[in-house]
């Protein structure tokens, strides 16, 4: 049957509405794609700025809780980082801020600040299907609480019945000086030191067991001069105090030059505050003495500023120690402030105040 010049055109007309139909379509699928791009990937990105907002505002609540700043500056603190690093954003508010145990730092417990935040994004292409904006809410969590665990502190542990009496009192206050005495005769006698030198990285674990065996030290003194130069590569020790103690081998010997490195080490930070580890009393948990050396238990930290070191007649002069031998040396530290350092929050003993920070989530 032949097709009439009528019937070809009507086949024409046919497929012409086919092709509108399809452009119809494929314009769909592109409003879909820009809305897509344009709207959720700005929503997208206005999260990841919120996101970094919320974590730098809770970090400041928990960093002004933790040196005793108290609950209402503690909010001021995260509101203002809020509203700094959402300057190009619409208005940003902070919806949320829960910060418990904000006004007591007397308690050795692991605390929390949490802050969330809520702000509007406006839509472009989307407002053609009817959508005109969202609401972008973001939540962030920090913890404080006592430093159990401190990277890279003063290889030098405290004995905790001699830092008691350099503490400041009300906290905040400037401490006495105090002094800080080693007889290096006989480095594995508690009763001859109030302070060790701690070994690297051999003796230093970073976790129990209790207590440490000392039986290996293969860097000795070398260790110990690599870490006061910096001459430690990628070794980063971390040093826990939990509590219950986690015990740290001392250095066996101590050489003229290893000394004379600690005692330069020493008066270049002086005025520097250093976090010191804390050694408990033998009487409560008593050192270890190996066939390596003495492992001593550490039960926490210090922050105290350097005031002065010496070794020899001048230790006994400054220091008032009456060991008579060249192999004395000492230290004069002082407490300042409450001290926020880069290390691991928890709950434990603690001895001026020394909090971290970190954020949960």
């Amino acid at each position: 049957m032949r097709m009439s010049w009528l019937d070809l055109r009507r086949r024409r007309d046919d497929e012409e509405g086919a092709v509108v139909m399809i452009v119809a379509i494929c314009m769909i699928v592109l409003l879909g794609m820009l809305v897509l791009v344009v709207d959720l990937g700005r929503v997208v990105a206005v999260r990841r700025d919120m996101v970094n907002a919320s974590d730098s505002a809770v970090l400041a609540a928990a960093q002004t809780c933790a040196r005793g700043g108290g609950s209402g500056a503690a909010r001021t603190a995260a509101d203002t980082l809020i509203d700094e690093n959402t300057t190009n954003l619409n208005p940003t508010t902070m919806t949320g801020f829960n910060a418990p145990e904000c006004d007591s730092l007397d308690n050795t417990d692991l605390k929390f600040v949490t802050v969330t935040s809520q702000t509007r994004v406006d839509y472009f292409f989307a407002q053609i299907f009817g959508l005109e904006s969202t609401k972008v809410n973001t939540a962030a969590e920090a913890a404080w609480g006592p430093a159990i665990g401190v990277s890279n502190p003063a290889p030098l542990r405290l004995l905790s019945s001699a830092v008691n009496g350099c503490l400041a009192q009300p906290v905040g206050d400037t401490g006495p000086e105090c002094a800080f005495g080693f007889d290096n005769t006989d480095q594995n006698s508690q009763s001859s030191s109030q302070w060790g030198i701690l070994n690297f990285p051999e003796g230093w674990p970073t976790a129990p067991p209790n207590p440490m065996e000392c039986e290996s030290q293969a860097g000795g003194a070398n260790d110990v001069i690599d870490y006061l130069s910096g001459a430690v590569g990628d070794f980063t020790p971390v040093l826990w105090a939990l509590p219950a103690p986690v015990y740290v081998c001392a250095e066996g010997g101590l050489s003229a030059n290893t000394m004379n490195w600690m005692i330069d080490w020493l008066i270049a930070n002086i005025g520097n505050p250093l976090i010191f580890p804390v050694m408990a009393d033998p009487a409560q948990w008593p050192p270890v003495l190996t066939s390596g050396g003495e492992s001593y238990p550490i039960i926490g930290f210090v922050s105290l500023s350097v005031m002065g070191a010496w070794r020899g007649q001048q230790a006994r002069d400054n220091c008032e120690f009456e060991a008579n031998n060249a192999s004395v040396f000492c230290i004069q530290l002082r407490h300042d402030e409450v001290v926020i350092v880069p290390g691991v929050p928890g709950s434990g003993a603690y001895y001026d105040q020394t909090q971290a920070i970190r954020l949960v989530e």
